[in-house]
């Protein structure tokens, strides 16, 4: 190890500290309806009736697309065989919740073996080198970290049950509407009695596809033009930094750019993806849809649309209208979207329901910065602390903020 090691930490490699060491991969088929949880590479998967670990366990996922991810799995788990569990460990030289850490910083992509099955061997970790600070050290940066942590996870708790609530507001907002005492049996269930069925095709006043160009898997700089991902639309919202930069000799083949006031739809997606969307509120000049997008424009609120389409009961719809051979990607089309019925309660009861949803849309997004703001501080401890560029003392004041 060339680089500089600060005053009284020590370079060493993983493999002098713990033990590599993986389990046999348990079938679906042996998985139990109670016992101890199975860990993958992904986190659960199952139960099984016995436990490779009595103790929490720092695991390194050694195969496939999410090769090289560390996670730290539970007392009374089974870690099986596309996950290495790092075990040993010399309590001597080493505090377990330091590595997770800093194995978190550091990373595996040096390691990582093949391009078509990535996967990451025993003897590939154990020659990964670390720098261990004194044992009191380490102690602090972990507890440092892990308080962090524990501030994410709260915040992402939060966001989550925001969520669920929305998703519930959502389903009796579009269902029962607002103060309604008087309903009536459709087509598509009971509904306000002032309600109106109509298709999707009868309020909408443009349904416009894009076009795929070359691009960079980069955002766009000043002067350039971008193309939108399909990962641009979730849950009812637009997020416009999801898009690719456009190739300079591509510029003229663009076609439609992103319009305020519209709602984007997945036409072609995963099956749990396929029909998701989001509301535009402003025009965005250099950015443009690829074909995979539709950009729709409606006669009625388009807000109060874009939260209809995002329900729970009309993804259920819309998946269900998807077609196509392949397992992996489903497409909807035009027709199909166009025709289905949808409850439609008065422009005035539109504009009520889109405000309470974009309040809760406003409580969810002060929850994405604050997690994004927690989300940054730990990086920047994690670059000064782990490497000891500040030591644990002189960090204190930022974490405490």
């Amino acid at each position: 190890m060339s680089r500089e090691v600060p005053e009284g930490w020590t370079p060493a490699r993983l493999g002098e500290i713990c033990r590599p060491r993986q389990w046999p991969t348990i079938p679906k088929s042996s998985f139990t309806d109670v016992g101890y949880t199975v860990y993958g590479a992904n986190g659960p998967i199952g139960k099984y009736h016995s436990f490779t670990h009595e103790r929490e366990t720092i695991a390194v996922t050694c195969r496939g697309a999410t090769c090289g991810v560390v996670n730290l799995v539970p007392a009374y788990s089974y870690i099986t065989g596309n996950a290495m569990a790092l075990d040993d460990i010399d309590a001597s030289t080493a505090e377990q919740r330091y590595l997770y850490q800093l194995l978190i910083y550091i990373g595996f992509d040096g390691v990582i073996s093949g391009s078509a099955q990535p996967q990451i061997t025993g003897q590939a970790i154990s020659a990964v080198e670390i720098l261990l600070p004194p044992l009191y050290e380490q102690r602090r940066i972990a507890e440092i970290l892990s308080c962090i942590d524990d501030a994410i996870a709260a915040t992402r708790a939060v966001i989550e049950q925001i969520r669920k609530v929305k998703q519930g507001v959502l389903e009796r907002l579009l269902t029962k509407g607002i103060g309604h005492t008087r309903f009536k049996q459709t087509e598509i269930g009971e509904i306000p009695e002032g309600w109106r069925i109509g298709t999707l095709g009868s309020i909408a006043l443009g349904l416009e596809a894009g076009v795929s160009v070359n691009s960079e898997n980069r955002p766009k700089q000043p002067g350039e033009i971008g193309i939108l991902k399909t990962s641009c639309v979730s849950a009812g919202i637009f997020d416009p930094e999801e898009h690719k930069t456009v190739l300079l000799g591509e510029r003229d083949r663009v076609k439609i750019p992103v319009r305020g006031n519209r709602i984007i739809i997945s036409r072609m997606n995963t099956p749990n993806l396929v029909g998701a969307n989001g509301y535009v509120e402003n025009d965005i000049d250099d950015l443009f849809l690829p074909d995979r997008l539709w950009q729709l424009s409606t006669s009625e609120n388009a807000r109060w649309l874009a939260c209809l389409l995002a329900s729970d009961q009309s993804r259920e719809r819309l998946s269900a209208i998807a077609t196509g051979t392949s397992g992996s990607m489903k497409n909807i089309s035009k027709s199909k979207l166009l025709d289905l019925p949808f409850a439609i309660p008065s422009q005035a009861e539109q504009q009520e329901i889109a405000s309470i949803m974009q309040e809760i849309d406003a409580s969810i997004e002060a929850g994405n910065r604050t997690l994004e703001g927690q989300i940054a501080t730990k990086s920047a401890l994690m670059s000064d602390l782990l490497t000891g560029r500040k030591r644990v003392t002189d960090a204190l004041p930022m974490a405490a903020e």
